[in-house]
């Protein structure tokens, strides 16, 4: 009689009713949030902040999306983004970035 590798580590099968038991018995949900009492400016800022900083982070791949459908010739994305930097600088993948917040 063969030993399968999950019976050498000691796991055992289980059905998935007495998982789902087990794992419903592991969860342990706070009783009541008091949500008047949290301080919402925070939460606003910080969206706010999260929100803009990844913007900024996708928006060159916008730009390099937005040009390659505008141009008539089929140019990869790597010749595309070093025109780009070579003829309008680092800038250049941020132009209308100020229109997009």
């Amino acid at each position: 009689m063969s030993v399968s590798v999950l019976e050498k580590l000691g796991v055992r099968k289980m059905s998935l009713a007495a998982a789902e038991e087990v794992s419903a018995s592991e969860i342990h949900l706070p009783a009541d949030i008091d949500w008047k009492m949290l301080d919402k400016s925070k939460f606003f800022l910080l969206g706010a902040l999260l929100f803009s900083g990844v913007s900024g982070t996708l928006y060159p791949v916008v730009v390099l999306k937005t040009r390659q459908q505008v141009t008539l010739n089929k140019i990869s994305s790597m010749k595309m983004a070093s025109s780009i930097l070579k003829f309008e600088g680092f800038r250049g993948f941020y132009r209308g970035f100020g229109t997009s917040l």
